[in-house]
């Protein structure tokens, strides 16, 4: 429903009223759906499951005539939250079926962008059959770009006994197949709804509204052709985010989290937006921020906000000495900044989060990923060592050293982190020490004379100008971009209510954005 809002659609396919009066190149409609007939629109997208129940849900629900009924795939037997079910048997049924839909989106495109996948890692088909997947679209598209967004367990929250397992088989798949996996976890979420929007109890339909909120601002049309934003590139996000190959793994945060009762009493500008995404509290994966260099940092902002203050707002962060926004140090200056002035949508319904006239999405490598991965091999140790219920991953095929194997990847992915953080986490932990005794000698030493520092100036500090030009330069070519979103959790994207991360099946959301 969210998407469809933002871009005039009804539920029907039909233009809204207020759409009419839009040019098509206002709403950016085009990026995520496309026209088959005089104003009838379809999703650019694919919806993916192996069982029928979630997609019988969508085909028999109030947008039941949005979809193409061959773009709602489904399969007759779920993966039983076995990876190697997903990933071995049941995927030969459907893989075909998927890819002959793909291909068809694919050549809909004038030139298509990327993949954007969401899915869950916890099941079995969120995490088998989407590293499938990943593998065939490597095979025939290898050129393109694939960016994901998942959600991992955590150690907090767990609903299925195996999920270490299928947690830890499934990211040797990102490593070599996409290009960005941004992370997130149901504890983080149920925590915000909890704490900042004060709902207790909401299930997961609550969350599910969360994240549709983070992800319309973080890769949806409208940040790639809205009169008077900056301009975006996949391409420009891709290479500040990912400084080699394998740490390709930010995080996300969402500022403001309010909810509506508040809106009318709260009054937030671009400053406030910066320091919010940097607490621990604004965060969407269940990892301490706190004294953790970044390695990577993309800030997209959305509604009233202007470059200026944006760039302002930057700068007095990184001037700040206490600031949380602490870089590695061979990174020293790495935002980039996303400006988009469209104003902030929300359906009726979804009145979960505040209708600010501003928001602020931030995607972030940060050093903190590898407390995530080292969670994961721990768990996984911990019912590996007894072999439990491996025979059920031997009996779809797989072979007891991929286990071995795949143990090895994260480990070493663990390493990596450490190695980066080896020098960069003393550096932050250093100054911080310092800067904390230097105030504290102020104030004990009384005899001693208060030096006046000069006040810092915004302009001294360099908040990636390249960037930040680029970022402001007009779209000249017509690039495509397709977005596939797995796992049901993520099915409010498209607007599918009521979606359960806890049943673990999976939906992919491939929605095609053309970009002028």
């Amino acid at each position: 429903n969210l998407v469809c809002v933002e871009h005039g659609i009804s539920a029907n396919g039909q233009k809204t009223l207020e759409a009419i009066q839009q040019s098509a190149k206002e709403t950016g409609r085009e990026y995520v759906f496309r026209e088959v007939l005089k104003d009838k629109f379809v999703p650019r997208a694919l919806l993916v499951d192996l069982e029928p129940s979630v997609i019988d849900e969508i085909r028999t629900g109030a947008y039941r005539e949005l979809w193409h009924p061959l773009q709602l795939i489904n399969g007759k037997e779920d993966a039983a939250s076995n990876f190697a079910r997903g990933y071995y048997s049941q995927s030969r049924f459907e893989m075909n079926d998927v890819m002959d839909r793909v291909r068809i989106l694919v050549e809909q495109c004038d030139n298509m962008a990327c993949f954007k996948l969401l899915y869950s890692a916890n099941g079995g088909t969120g995490s088998g059959l989407t590293s499938a997947l990943c593998e065939r679209l490597s095979d025939e598209y290898g050129k393109k770009h694939k960016f994901a967004t998942t959600v991992y367990p955590s150690s907090g929250y767990s609903e299925l006994t195996v999920e270490p397992y299928n947690a830890l088989l499934h990211p040797p798949t990102n490593m070599a197949f996409c290009d960005c996996v941004v992370i997130t976890d149901n504890e983080a979420m149920l925590n915000v709804v909890e704490d900042s929007l004060r709902l207790r109890h909401a299930g997961f339909t609550v969350p599910n509204r969360v994240i549709a909120n983070v992800i319309t601002t973080q890769f949806l049309s409208h940040r790639y052709k809205f009169v008077g934003q900056q301009y975006f590139h996949v391409d420009d996000l891709l290479i500040n985010l990912v400084p080699y190959p394998r740490i390709h793994f930010p995080m996300m945060a969402f500022a403001p989290f309010l909810g509506p009762s508040c809106q009318d009493f709260e009054r937030i500008n671009a400053v406030e937006l910066v320091r919010a995404v940097f607490e621990d509290t604004n965060q969407l994966l269940s990892v301490s921020v706190d004294r953790r260099a970044y390695i990577s940092c993309a800030l997209l902002f959305r509604g009233a906000t202007t470059p200026l203050e944006a760039v302002n707002a930057v700068a007095l962060m990184k001037g700040d000495q206490m600031s949380r926004a602490r870089f590695v140090d061979w990174c020293p200056t790495g935002f980039k900044i996303g400006v988009n002035f469209s104003p902030p949508v929300q359906a009726t319904e979804h009145n979960t989060v505040a209708l600010k006239n501003a928001r602020l999405t931030m995607i972030a490598g940060n050093l903190s990923i590898r407390d995530v991965w080292t969670g994961v091999g721990r768990r996984f140790d911990q019912l590996y060592e007894k072999r439990a219920y491996v025979h059920w991953y031997l009996a779809e095929g797989m072979e007891e050293g991929e286990f071995t194997l795949a143990r090895e990847h994260i480990q070493q992915l663990v390493e990596d982190y450490e190695a980066i953080a080896k020098d960069s986490e003393e550096a932050v932990y250093d100054t911080s020490i310092n800067h904390t005794q230097k105030e504290m000698n102020k104030s004990v030493v009384r005899a001693t004379p208060r030096i006046k520092h000069r006040p810092h100036n915004p302009t001294d500090v360099n908040v990636n100008q390249a960037t930040t030009q680029n970022s402001l330069r007009t779209s000249e070519n017509n690039e495509d971009n397709i977005s596939l979103d797995t796992n049901q959790h993520h099915s409010n994207f498209i607007n599918v209510d009521g979606a359960n991360v806890s049943r673990l099946k999976c939906n992919w959301n491939m929605n095609v954005m053309r970009r002028e």
